[in-house]
């Protein structure tokens, strides 16, 4: 009987110690969970910021390349314009030059007039002056000078 009852309290005894032993992992596993939970959450969050952050830089690089493309299409107009601008300067710094080359044909043509008109008046002149000197004395002659006045004789 006693040997049975000591078997008994042994048995009591190990039950006891695995039921304490099953609390004991129980709770650590309850722990472990607790633990798991708030690294998952955690896990969460950062993936979450990594997933703005993509979001973020991939708005980031539309806009650059939005941007990027806007100046470029500036700046293609810009040479657009300038090249336009130096073929229309180009054309008034021609049309000046034939203005130039026209005026100065007319300058040549008024300066061979003016020989002209000079070398006829000088003709004319001495024709008046020739004449008057071989003609019949008749008393008062009429001179053109050098500039054009009349004077008496």
């Amino acid at each position: 009987k006693e040997r049975a009852e000591s078997s008994l309290r042994q048995a009591l005894l190990n039950k006891e110690e695995r039921i304490a032993q099953i609390e004991r992992l129980t709770s650590q596993v309850q722990q472990l969970e607790q633990n798991n939970d708030q690294i998952t959450q955690q896990y969460s969050e950062e993936i979450e910021k990594l997933q703005n952050l993509v979001k973020l830089s991939t708005e980031a690089e539309k806009d650059s390349r939005d941007r990027l493309e806007t100046l470029h299409n500036a700046l293609e107009g810009l040479k657009e314009k300038h090249s336009k601008d130096i073929q229309s300067f180009k054309m008034k710094i021609s049309e000046k030059e034939s203005e130039q080359e026209l005026l100065k044909e007319q300058l040549n043509e008024s300066k061979s007039e003016i020989e002209s008109l000079k070398l006829q008046n000088s003709r004319t002149i001495q024709q008046q002056y020739g004449s008057s000197r071989s003609g019949p004395n008749t008393g008062s002659r009429l001179l053109v000078d050098p500039e054009g006045s009349e004077m008496g004789d």
